[in-house]
C-alpha cells in the first residue's frame, strides 16, 4: 500500500520526467512551456471603451488595474517609470498628461524574462473656461448696490465649471461647498460700503470672480408689525363676533423680533415673526395695543379698536335648517293632507323674517330613509362649535310597545316594520354628532315625545340683553314637539295642523330682535291643548350634550 501513494504522487508531479504546472485556464502542461506566457495587464479605471481611446478634461489622470501571471514578477512601469503591486499584484498610480493626446504605456516582466505590454491613448482637452458663478443670497440686482442692517452677512451662491471646483472664496473666507455645488460664507461687515469679491477656481486652476456691493447701515428702527385676523388696518376699529377673539400677525426686522406683547401680554411668537393670542373682549370698545422689539430693543407699536357688541355675539354663527315633510305615503301608512304644506310654509317663513343662512328641504319622494340620513350626516360635517340648527319633521310616527321606542316613518317605508324607519335613538345619535352652538328639532309627528329625558334647571326668563347673552352661551340640543307618547291628528286649520298653525303664528306675531325656542312654546302650549286632543312639549333631548341653553330665533332688520 504504501508503495502505491509514493507512486501516485510522483506520477501528479511529473509527466515523462517534466515538472508540471496549472495555467489559469486550468489546464495542466509542463512548466517550460508555461514559461513563455507573458502577463496580462488589465485596467479598470479610466473605462476604456473603443480603440483604447480616453478623453478627459482633468489634467491628472488616476490609473487602477491589476497584473495577472503564473510566475513572479519582477517589474511593473507605467511610462517607463516603476509602480508598486501590492501583494494581489494591484496597483494604483496617477500621471500628468499635457493637452492633446497621450500615450500610457503599461509594461510588465516575471521571472522568466517574459514581457506583458499595453497601451491607452489619452487625449486631455485642458479647461481653459472659468467657473461660472451664480448668487443666490442676498437678492441683488445686478449693479445695484444691496443695504444691509447687520454687521454679518451670509453669502449663498451656485457656482458650476465642468472641471469640477477646487476651491471658493468670498474676500479671502473660505466658503463650505456642498455635493450639489452650492457654496456659502459669513462675511463680517463694516459701516458704510463694503466691496465683497467671490473668487472659485476649478480644477484646472482656472479662476472666476464676481464682485458685489453691500452697504451696511445699523437698524435702529423697530419690527414692522402686521395683523392677520381680525383683519384691520392701523387705528381702525373691528366689530367682534365673539367673547374670545384670536390675534394673529407677523413682525418682521432685518436684527430679528425678540419678542410682541398685546396689551402687556406676551404672544407666543415663532422663529418666523408670527405671534398667537387669545383676547378676552368686553361689550363695547377694547383697545389694543401691540408693542414689538427686535433684538436691539428697537421698538415698534401699532393700535387699533376692537368693539364688541352683544347682537353681533348671538349671532357669531351661520344658521343652517332642515326642513323635512311628508303626505305622499304609499302601502300600509295613509297619506297625510297637511305635513308638506306645513313644512314649506315654516321654510318659507323663517327664510323671509329670520336670519338662516341655508335651508335644506326635503318633500315626499325625497325624503327616503337614506337621504334623511345623508341629510343629518352632511350636517354634522359643516357645521361649526359656533353654528345653530333647526330640524322640522312633519310626517308619519310609530311607537312600538315592545321596544318602548318611537320612530319617524320615511316616505320609502314599505310595511311596519322597523327596519323601515328611523328610530328616535337614531336621531339623538346623529344631533350628538352635529357640532352646533345650538340645535332644535322641532316634530309635527305621532309618538315624538318619546325622544326627551327629564327637563334640565333652566334660566328664568327675562326680556334682557344679559339673559339672552347667558342662554346663548350655554350650548342646548332641545326638541319642540306637537305631542308626548301619543297619536296626533292631521287635520288643524287652514291648511295646517293645530300644532303647525299656532307655530306660524307666534313666529310671525313676533316683533322681537330675538324669540328663544322657550317663547316659541309658551305661546303656542295653551292654544295647541285648548284646540286639538294633544299637549305640545318643549325638552332637552337625552344623551346629546344639552346643558341648559336656548335656541335663539334671530329677526332681520
Amino acid at each position: 500500500m504504501k508503495k502505491f501513494i509514493i507512486l501516485s504522487l510522483l506520477f501528479t508531479n511529473f509527466i515523462f520526467g517534466q515538472i508540471t504546472i496549472t495555467t489559469p485556464s486550468g489546464r495542466i502542461v509542463p512548466k517550460q512551456a508555461a514559461d513563455k506566457i507573458p502577463p496580462v495587464i488589465n485596467i479598470t479605471e479610466p473605462a476604456i471603451h473603443n480603440l483604447n481611446l480616453v478623453t478627459v478634461k482633468n489634467k491628472k489622470l488616476k490609473l487602477i488595474g491589476n497584473v495577472l501571471d503564473d510566475s513572479k514578477l519582477l517589474s511593473f512601469s507605467v511610462n517607463n517609470r516603476e509602480v508598486r503591486l501590492d501583494g494581489s499584484n494591484n496597483f494604483e498610480d496617477e500621471v500628468e498628461l499635457k493637452p492633446g493626446n497621450n500615450t500610457i504605456d503599461f509594461k510588465a516582466i516575471d521571472e522568466y524574462k517574459n514581457v506583458g505590454q499595453y497601451n491607452i491613448k489619452v487625449f486631455f482637452q485642458s479647461d481653459r473656461s472659468a467657473p461660472l458663478i451664480t448668487i443666490t443670497e442676498p437678492k441683488i440686482i445686478e449693479g445695484e448696490e444691496f443695504i444691509h442692517k447687520k454687521v454679518t452677512l451670509t453669502i449663498r451662491g451656485k457656482v458650476f465649471d465642468e472641471s469640477g471646483i477646487r476651491d471658493v472664496f468670498v474676500n479671502n473666507y473660505k466658503a463650505a461647498i456642498l455635493p450639489s455645488n452650492e457654496f456659502f460664507a459669513d462675511v463680517n461687515l463694516i459701516e458704510g460700503i463694503n466691496t465683497l469679491i467671490v473668487k472659485a477656481t476649478d480644477s484646472t486652476y482656472n479662476v472666476g470672480e464676481k464682485m458685489i456691493k453691500v452697504i451696511y447701515q445699523s437698524d435702529n428702527e423697530g419690527p414692522i408689525i402686521a395683523i392677520l385676523e381680525p383683519p384691520v388696518s392701523r387705528g381702525s376699529v373691528v366689530v367682534s363676533k365673539k367673547e374670545i377673539q384670536t390675534l394673529k400677525g407677523i413682525a418682521t426686522d432685518i436684527s430679528g423680533v425678540f419678542e410682541v406683547m398685546v396689551n402687556n401680554r406676551r404672544t407666543m411668537l415663532n422663529s418666523n415673526g408670527e405671534f398667537t393670542l387669545d383676547l378676552y373682549l368686553s361689550v363695547g370698545d377694547n383697545q389694543i395695543i401691540v408693542n414689538s422689539a427686535d433684538t436691539k430693543m428697537n421698538v415698534s407699536i401699532d393700535t387699533f379698536t376692537i368693539t364688541r357688541k352683544l347682537e353681533e355675539l348671538i349671532t357669531a354663527g351661520k344658521y343652517f335648517a332642515l326642513i323635512i315633510g311628508i303626505d305622499d305615503y304609499n302601502g300600509v301608512w295613509t297619506p297625510l293632507k297637511n305635513a308638506v304644506n306645513d313644512a314649506k310654509a315654516v321654510e318659507g317663513l323663517i327664510s323671509s323674517e329670520y336670519n338662516f343662512d341655508e335651508i335644506i328641504p326635503l318633500y315626499n319622494e325625497e325624503a327616503t330613509r337614506k337621504k334623511i340620513i345623508q341629510k343629518f350626516e352632511q350636517l354634522a360635517a359643516k357645521v361649526t362649535k359656533d353654528d345653530n340648527v333647526m330640524i322640522f319633521y312633519s310626517g308619519h310616527g310609530e311607537f312600538k310597545q315592545q321596544l318602548n321606542k318611537g320612530y319617524w316613518v320615511p316616505v320609502d317605508a314599505a310595511s311596519r316594520s322597523t327596519a323601515d324607519y328611523i328610530s328616535n335613538s337614531d336621531i339623538q345619535t346623529y344631533l350628538n354628532g352635529i357640532p352646533s352652538k345650538h340645535t332644535l328639532l322641532v316634530t309635527d309627528a305621532c309618538f315624538s315625545g318619546d325622544i326627551f329625558r327629564g327637563r334640565t334647571n333652566e334660566l328664568p326668563f327675562e326680556d334682557s340683553e344679559k339673559y339672552y347673552k347667558e342662554v346663548y352661551k350655554r350650548i342646548s340640543r332641545a326638541a319642540l314637539t306637537s305631542g308626548g307618547v301619543e297619536p296626533v291628528t292631521d287635520g288643524g286649520r287652514e291648511g295646517h295642523s293645530v300644532f303647525t298653525y299656532y307655530l306660524l303664528k307666534a313666529l310671525r306675531e313676533n316683533n322681537a330682535k330675538y324669540f328663544t325656542a322657550g317663547q316659541v312654546f309658551n305661546a303656542i302650549n295653551i292654544p295647541v291643548t285648548n284646540n286639538s286632543e294633544q299637549t305640545p312639549v318643549f325638552q332637552p333631548i337625552k344623551n346629546t350634550g344639552d346643558e341648559g341653553g336656548q335656541f335663539i330665533f334671530v329677526k332681520k332688520k
